[in-house]
């Protein structure tokens, strides 16, 4: 998100005391910036998040304001963490079934390194569900993208 995205996104809540404003843009994206030496934020992708809770809980989420919370507590969820270089993560993903080998090859590229701007992952984490099926307990890999730098 640029200056000018944030600059014209609606402020849904801002609080002097802890440094903190919440913002929410046009895409239905959630921003959380701190206000300090350092900017964190929090890029919450809504259609994705929607679609993986419909999934294994059909009908549970409308939107961000609207989630039926009695309908998840009866999940078992099995997260499994993943952190390490790239192209491990991509062998993982390969072994998963989750990605073909063109997507493979184009996930471990270094963006970076080109001034050609191509499709990438951005650093953050991603829920990867090894069973597309719905079922009541589930395992499910967090797996932390590394930045191109990193």
């Amino acid at each position: 998100m640029d200056d000018d995205d944030e600059h014209s996104a609606s402020q849904a809540h801002s609080s002097k005391g802890d440094q903190t404003d919440w913002t929410e843009d046009s895409d239905d994206d959630l921003y959380r910036s701190i206000i300090s030496d350092n900017v964190d934020k929090i890029i919450i992708a809504q259609d994705s998040l929607r679609a993986f809770t419909n999934t294994i809980c059909p009908s549970s989420y409308g939107s961000m304001t609207e989630v039926k919370f009695s309908a998840l507590d009866g999940l078992i969820v099995k997260p499994i963490g993943i952190y390490g270089s790239k192209e491990e993560i991509v062998q993982l993903l390969l072994s998963l079934g989750v990605v073909d080998d063109y997507i493979a090859a184009q996930l471990v590229v270094n963006h970076s390194e080109t001034s050609v701007s191509k499709p990438s992952l951005r650093s953050g984490l991603y829920i990867v569900r090894s069973d597309r099926e719905t079922i009541s307990s589930e395992q499910l890999f967090v797996i932390y993208w590394l930045e191109d730098a990193t």
